[in-house]
């Protein structure tokens, strides 16, 4: 087939602002401003999502009525794809679990045509829950119909992470069907900041005292650290913050007086270019989640060229940085964030060295101009779906 037509749909109930540039979002503008796909996306909402920074000149959205039932709102996108499908080359779904699964194969009776692309987008425990799928069934006709008869209508899964593709690889669902898609940055909108000179800013960005989060970690490991080795430097923690974070960070804060002056509490930063231009100023880039899927914060924070220090948090980790572009360290070991806080301090030189690294290997790799690329030939090429 040739290269013509190429139109793509990524069905996403939950679909919103937040998602217009990561992965969700991310996918059917990249595959449209790069490779000049006609990209849609069908969501569900009693009101129209509002497009931001230009995002509905490269992709349609698509809104259906929310229902207060999950199967009234599951009957409505079926229908919409039994009338509509046959319009699409690829249609995206997420996670491939369940209903993704069901209503993939209600697609592809009614459209055998059509292409479906299934984004698995893994953390570590819904990774267990596939890879171990399989143990669980003791009969052979068990293990085939879970395994591959639920699978049958899925052309295409991706996943996000080089271990966990190899891994998954091993599965009988996913033989001959899988392959590795990082996610992306897209570089080409924060040009505005790229010349930004660095300050002594240590940063940290997300839901600012969830669990998951940990940040009381790196607030701890500031406190080992102490003021003296930190003067002149600021710790940014950007994000919405709960109550209980802030209520035990100002607890802290009145027994360690020095952290008033250091800890800067932003909150969210919705405008893109504001919150680029605080990545641009940062040195440091602190991730200390306990557990992740493929935080789009890491390689932001790489591409402007900020020491990447991480916990083991999840398999994309490893993907976004090697000995020379970042810091990994085990997870929820306050003694090894504090030494790698501390080296970077004492070490500027080979800090900014890292920070350069990280800024090339994620610009060479992780672009959403390069990953949309790899995506098309995954579909067009020699080889591919058509």
């Amino acid at each position: 087939m040739e290269k013509i037509q190429k139109r793509f749909l990524t069905v996403f109930e939950n679909f919103n602002q937040e998602h217009m540039f990561k992965d969700v979002g991310g996918i059917p503008y990249a595959l449209s401003k790069y490779c000049h796909y006609k990209t849609t996306v069908l969501y569900l909402n009693n009101q129209d999502v509002a497009s931001i920074n230009g995002y509905d000149d490269y992709v349609n959205l698509v809104r259906l009525s929310l229902k207060e039932k999950n199967f009234l709102n599951t009957i409505n996108i079926i229908w919409y794809l039994i009338k509509h499908g046959g319009e699409y080359d690829i249609v995206n779904f997420y996670h491939g679990l369940g209903k993704v699964l069901r209503i993939s194969r209600i697609l592809k009776i009614f459209h055998p045509r059509v292409k479906i692309y299934v984004k698995l987008d893994m953390d570590e425990e819904r990774f267990r829950k596939v890879f171990n799928y399989q143990r669980h069934w003791a009969s052979y006709i068990g293990y085939f119909f879970s395994q591959v008869c639920k699978s049958w209508a899925v052309d295409l899964f991706t996943v996000e992470s080089k271990i966990y593709t190899e891994k998954l690889k091993s599965l009988k669902r996913f033989h001959g069907k899988l392959k590795y898609l990082p996610n992306g940055f897209f570089s080409d909108l924060v040009m505005e900041c790229e010349n930004a000179s660095k300050e002594k800013i240590i940063l940290t960005v997300g839901r600012i005292g969830t669990y998951q989060k940990n940040n009381e970690l790196l607030v701890n490991a500031i406190i080992n650290i102490g003021e003296q080795k930190l003067s002149g430097w600021k710790v940014y923690l950007v994000g919405n913050i709960t109550d209980n974070f802030f209520k035990w960070l100002t607890e802290q804060q009145n027994q360690y007086s020095f952290l008033k002056d250091i800890i800067v509490l932003t909150g969210n930063i919705a405008n893109k270019q504001e919150l680029y231009s605080v990545y641009a100023r940062a040195s440091i880039f602190v991730l200390t989640s306990r557990w992740e899927g493929s935080p789009l914060v890491v390689p932001e924070a790489m591409h402007f060229a900020c020491c990447p220090i991480l916990t083991d948090c999840c398999a994309a980790i490893h993907d976004y940085v090697d000995c020379n572009s970042g810091i990994i360290v085990r997870n929820n070991d306050l003694k090894l964030v504090v030494g790698a806080l501390e080296n970077c301090l004492a070490e500027m030189e080979r800090c900014i060295d890292i920070g350069e690294n990280a800024k090339k290997r994620i610009d060479s790799t992780l672009d959403w101009n390069v990953v949309a690329h790899t995506l098309d030939n995954y579909f067009f090429s020699k080889g591919g779906l058509f």
